[in-house]
Formats: C-alpha cells, structure tokens, sequence
C-alpha cells in the first residue's frame, strides 16, 4: 500500500464495522472481507468454551500458513522460471553457433529424455 494514496474507509467483517486506511479498492475490500468472513466461520465457535483470542490466533494462524505456502510456491515457481531461461539462453546460443549451416556441433549430444525443467 501507498500511503499517499490511503483513504479512511468502514468495512464489515463477520459483525464488526471497522474504520481503516486504503488504498484498496471497493472490490478488493469486498474480496478481503469475504476471505475472512469464511475463515472465520471455520475457526470461531461461540459455542465452544474456547477463549475467543484463541479462535482468532488460530484464524490468523491459518491465513499466515495460506501466506507462508503461496510464497514458498511462488519462490519454487521464480527457480523453474529462471532455469527454464537459463536453458533457453543456452539452446539459444547454440543456435546462433549453428548459423546457417545447420550442422550440430560435436559436443552436442541430442536426447529423447524429457529435459528436468519440463517435468511437473
């Protein structure tokens, strides 16, 4: 978030109306909003005799292991990106030595296997 750009906004979550500062859009709040209105129908309970706090560690708990896992998935995704570009830079430059000639060079060895960086 900017902080140029924050507004003061209400929202609604579960049966609180908050005032925050965003420079979210109405859309977006309304996703956010409804993201943890759902989550929060999983993790609190009135009726159970768990202190309330609890629930809400254990809601905010969950959400942070949702952040932690997509991050960790997104890191995994950038390594198999930034390899398929080492490999396509590599098979690039061997192109450009073939030139016109078509020849393979020697030192090239040509495989059936599906190359790592393809494999889910």
């Amino acid at each position: 978030m900017s902080e140029s750009k924050l507004k003061p906004i209400r929202i609604n979550v579960g049966n609180e109306r908050l005032q925050i500062q965003t420079d979210l859009t109405e859309e977006e709040l309304n996703k956010l909003s409804a993201y943890v209105e759902n989550k929060m129908e999983v993790h609190i309970n009135p009726a159970l005799r768990v202190d309330p706090r609890k629930q809400f560690i254990l809601l905010a708990m969950d959400i942070t292991a949702e952040l932690f896992n997509t991050k960790a998935r997104l890191k995994k995704s950038l390594a198999k990106d930034e390899k398929t570009q080492t490999t396509i830079s590599h098979l690039l430059e061997i192109l450009e030595d073939l030139g016109d000639s078509g020849n393979i060079p020697s030192d090239i060895k040509i495989s059936e296997e599906t190359p790592p960086f393809l494999e889910p």
